[in-house]
C-alpha cells in the first residue's frame, strides 16, 4: 500500500527493506577458501522480515529489481595477500561479472571494503555476500564493522 500526505508526498511503509551488522567477534578469513560473511546482529530494519539473520540471507518476496549494499571494515597486515575479493550471490551463486576487490597490498592496518548492486531477483531468490582471500596472511573482518542491506526498487 502506499500513502500519501496532504502535501502530495508518497511513502511505501510496507516496501520490503533491510540492514544488519556485524557479529560479536572478529572473522579470520580462511585462505583459499570461498565463505558466506555473517551478518548475525537482529536487523536494525526489516520491513517485512525477509532477512533471516541467522542465515544472513534476504529472500525476495516478489519478483523485481532491488538494490543491495555490503561494507565491512578488515583488520590485518595488507602486505602479502594476492587477492582478496567479495561478491553478492543468489541462490548461493557467484552473480556473474559482479566482483569487488581490494587493490593490490600497499600495508596497513585497517582498511573499508564496499560493494553495491540492483539486481533483478525473482519471488523466492535469496542474496548473501561471499568473500575470498588467496594466499598471505589471513586478514581479520572485524566484528561491528559490517552491514549489509537492501530493498526492492520496483
Amino acid at each position: 500500500r502506499m500513502r500519501i500526505d496532504s502535501a502530495g508526498r508518497v511513502t511505501m511503509p510496507y516496501q520490503p527493506a533491510f540492514r544488519s551488522g556485524g557479529n560479536a567477534s572478529y572473522t579470520t578469513v580462511t585462505l583459499n577458501t570461498q565463505e558466506f560473511l555473517s551478518f548475525s546482529d537482529t536487523p536494525a530494519i526489516n520491513v517485512g522480515g525477509h532477512f533471516n539473520n541467522a542465515t544472513s540471507r534476504f529472500t525476495a518476496p516478489v519478483s523485481g529489481i532491488y538494490y543491495m549494499g555490503f561494507s565491512f571494515m578488515l583488520s590485518a597486515n595488507f602486505l602479502d595477500y594476492t587477492y582478496f575479493w567479495t561478491s553478492f550471490t543468489v541462490n548461493g551463486s557467484k552473480v556473474s561479472n559482479l566482483e569487488f576487490m581490494l587493490p593490490r597490498p600497499s600495508g596497513g592496518a585497517y582498511i573499508t571494503h564496499q560493494g553495491n548492486a540492483y539486481l533483478n531477483l525473482t519471488a523466492g531468490d535469496y542474496v548473501q555476500v561471499k568473500y575470498y582471500q588467496s594466499q598471505g596472511t589471513a586478514i581479520q573482518i572485524r566484528d561491528g564493522f559490517r552491514s549489509f542491506q537492501g530493498h526492492l526498487v520496483g
